[in-house]
């Protein structure tokens, strides 16, 4: 799959989750969580799968399962260009966002 697919499907997947339950707009581990049990076909599915065969099908070089970067950059993209689709967190970390680039020493 071409890169610019993966990112609109991961888009419309993301934007659908932070619409319809905010719990997933402060939580990036809920969210691909979520987006992971939807792609292995529920979790029904997924009780019965084993870590080692979650963690065999993650690093697959063809894996059906989006990249976690890839989710949380398309969150991160969203609720910027979208303020109603923020978490209750957001304005919190943005603004302790100076302090972490002086901690990194850029």
């Amino acid at each position: 799959m071409s890169v610019s697919k993966e990112i609109k499907q991961v888009r419309a997947m993301v934007l659908e989750l932070l619409q319809t339950n905010p719990k997933y707009r402060d939580s990036d581990k809920m969210l691909c969580s979520k987006i992971w049990a939807i792609q292995m076909g529920g979790m029904d599915k997924l009780k019965n799968l084993s870590a080692y065969d979650f963690l065999t099908e993650y690093v697959q070089k063809k894996s059906k399962l989006f990249n976690v970067v890839s989710i949380v950059r398309v969150r991160r993209k969203i609720q910027e260009e979208t303020p109603e689709l923020r978490g209750t967190k957001w304005k919190e970390r943005n603004e302790e966002q100076g302090d972490v680039i002086k901690a990194l020493g850029y």
